[in-house]
Order: structure tokens, then C-alpha cells, then sequence
């Protein structure tokens, strides 16, 4: 004999055995929801606590860099002060350099000059010579020797500047013949010899006319060798343009270092 099926509930025709299946899912799903958000909330928990920590470290590290550059602001606000409170002795110390400098440009002969003096003309004769025996210098030429001497005399009527064709005399240009050459500061010259003198036009002028004095000479031979001038207009003569480099000379009582130091910035 067959077993009779159990009647069907019209109300809940699901079967207990079905129902009881269907909960234990249920609730096998929401255990499984709930350990999800728990960790999910772990998670975000952590993230956020690492965040936040990273968030203080770099907060500390602007702090620290902000009063470090505070401190720093404060050390040259106060350099600044010190430099400002020096200035005006600095200042001044600088133009009594400076002006010490360009004292010593000048009279070494290293700055163009300009001034009322006058000018004098050294020029070779016209006249004829006839042989002169050895060792004699023909008159009707001008020398080495008479240029320096009338540059000599210059410097004794108070010449403050002196140029020979355009060459700067200072204590280290030589004047002399080499051959049939005359060389000034070094550089080949030719007649006629145009001497400029910067200075008092009437001391000059007396000293170079003296009686008997350095163009005796010249003038016994060939008045027409020598002629002199006071400038009309002032005259302009050019800086040394050679060089200075002394090897052995060194001002008294410095050491060698500084000397040279002192040397280099008169050039």
C-alpha cells in the first residue's frame, strides 16, 4: 500500500523541510555580510590611523622647516642691521681709497692728462755734414742725448706731464738710439720729435730758454733744430701704455704678498 501525501497547507504551501533549508541559508548569508562589513570597517579604521600619523609627520616637518627658516629670517635681519650701521665707515674708507688709487694712476703716469704747457720741436738739419772721424756724433742730427736732456730739464722746471711723439714719459721709459733709431718706451721714433709738457707755461718756458742751458748746442749748429711754443689751447697727453710689472722692487716693510697685491691694482 502506497503512503498517503501529507495534505497541503492553502495558507503556506511551502514544505517545513524546505523552510528550515531557506533560513540556514539566510542566515549562513548574513553571517557572511556581517564579517565583511566588520572588516571593512577594520580596514578603513587602519587606513585611516596610518593616514593620520602620516598626516602629523609631515605637519612636524613644515613646523620644523618653518622655524628654521625663521631663525634664518632673524640672522639676516640682524647681518643686515650690522652692515647698515658699517656703511657709512665703509663708504668713506672706500673713497679715501679710491681717491688714493687714482692719485697714484696719475702720478705714475697710467691716466690721460690735460693742462695748459708747451711744446717743443727737436728736428734734424738740412745743413750738410762732411765725414767726422770715428766716435763722433754728426751735430746735424738730433740724439738720444738731447732728447733726454731737454725731458730732464722739463722735470726740473716742474713738468707734471711729459710725452715725446705721443709717448707717455714715466720713471721707467728709457730714451735711447738704437743705431740710427731713436727708441722711446721701447718703440721706434722718427724726427721730428714733438715733446708736449704739461705745467706752469712761464716756469717751463724759462727753464728750456735758459743761457747756456740744453739747447745750446743744437741751436749753435742749426737754430732752425730747435723750436719752442706755449700751447694755445690745453694740451692732452695719453696714459703709459707699456707695461709695469716690476720682478725685484717691492715697497719697504710689507711683506712680498701684499705687495704684489698692491702692485696689480695700480695697473
Amino acid at each position: 500500500m502506497e503512503p498517503t501525501p501529507a495534505p497541503i497547507d492553502p495558507v503556506d504551501p511551502m514544505p517545513r523541510r524546505d523552510r528550515r533549508t531557506w533560513w540556514a541559508t539566510l542566515f549562513v548569508l548574513c553571517g557572511l555580510l556581517g564579517a565583511m562589513l566588520g572588516l571593512s570597517v577594520k580596514t578603513q579604521t587602519v587606513k585611516t590611523h596610518n593616514e593620520t600619523l602620516a598626516g602629523l609627520q609631515g605637519r612636524t616637518v613644515m613646523v620644523q622647516a618653518n622655524l628654521d627658516l625663521q631663525r634664518r629670517i632673524a640672522q639676516l635681519q640682524k647681518d643686515n642691521s650690522q652692515l647698515a650701521q658699517s656703511a657709512p665707515s665703509d663708504t668713506k674708507r672706500l673713497k679715501e681709497l679710491s681717491d688714493d688709487l687714482a692719485k697714484a694712476q696719475f702720478l705714475a703716469g697710467l691716466t690721460d692728462v690735460k693742462g695748459p704747457g708747451i711744446v717743443v720741436t727737436l728736428n734734424d738739419s738740412k745743413k750738410s755734414m762732411p765725414p767726422l772721424p770715428a766716435g763722433f756724433a754728426p751735430p746735424n742730427i738730433i740724439h738720444d742725448t738731447d732728447i733726454a736732456s731737454v725731458v730732464n730739464e722739463l722735470k726740473a722746471s716742474g713738468a707734471e706731464a711729459i710725452s715725446v711723439n705721443g709717448q707717455r714719459i714715466v720713471a721707467v721709459s728709457p730714451v735711447r738710439c738704437v743705431g740710427p733709431t731713436v727708441m722711446v718706451n721701447f718703440t721706434p721714433q722718427a724726427p721730428p720729435f714733438v715733446i708736449k709738457a704739461i705745467g706752469n707755461p712761464k716756469t717751463l718756458m724759462t727753464g728750456i730758454e735758459l743761457p747756456g742751458g740744453v739747447t745750446k748746442d743744437i741751436r749753435s749748429f742749426d737754430p732752425a733744430m730747435f723750436t719752442v711754443q706755449t700751447a694755445k689751447q690745453p694740451l692732452i697727453i695719453s696714459a703709459y701704455a707699456g707695461g709695469i710689472e716690476p720682478k725685484f722692487a717691492q715697497p719697504a716693510g710689507v711683506d712680498a704678498k701684499t705687495a704684489s697685491a698692491k702692485i696689480a691694482s695700480v695697473k
